[in-house]
């Protein structure tokens, strides 16, 4: 996949969330880290009320959820106070699923690939190497 220029390359999972902006063209990308800061987790409920039964995700889980939640957040505020135009999402496949519920609609056109992987912690090279693999939306 070609990431453009200032595409913003978030990656996350249930307790880890980093940002990355290409700061090198399509052929040559170069992934600079971008500050996160907090990211908001009052939401524990994502919604819904939750009883910790066994049809209903157990506590930790509602943290990740919740961790989601203001993840997704935090991208759409960037997203429209103008901090990107392009977006890859590269995400655990539950937290990957959380995400696409809470998304901003604006900026549902921006979002160029997303990729259910927990690649949390891995090195750039190793991000670098999934995104060539990937296939645009």
């Amino acid at each position: 996949m070609l990431i453009a220029n200032g595409t913003v390359v978030a990656v996350c999972d249930g307790e880890k969330f980093s940002l990355y902006r290409n700061q090198g063209d399509e052929w040559a990308p170069d992934l600079a880290p971008l500050d996160v800061g907090d990211v908001e987790t009052e939401n524990k409920s994502s919604g819904v009320r939750h009883r910790n039964t066994a049809v209903n995700p157990a506590a930790q889980q509602l943290e990740e959820d919740s961790f989601a939640v203001g993840v997704a957040s935090t991208l759409s505020s960037m997203f429209l106070a103008n901090e990107f135009e392009h977006l890859v999402v590269i995400a655990a496949p539950r937290t990957l699923g959380e995400l696409r519920k809470r998304y901003h609609r604006q900026m549902l056109p921006a979002i160029q690939a997303e990729i259910a992987k927990n690649l949390t912690g891995h090195a750039l090279p190793a991000l670098l190497a999934m995104l060539k693999t990937v296939k645009p939306n």
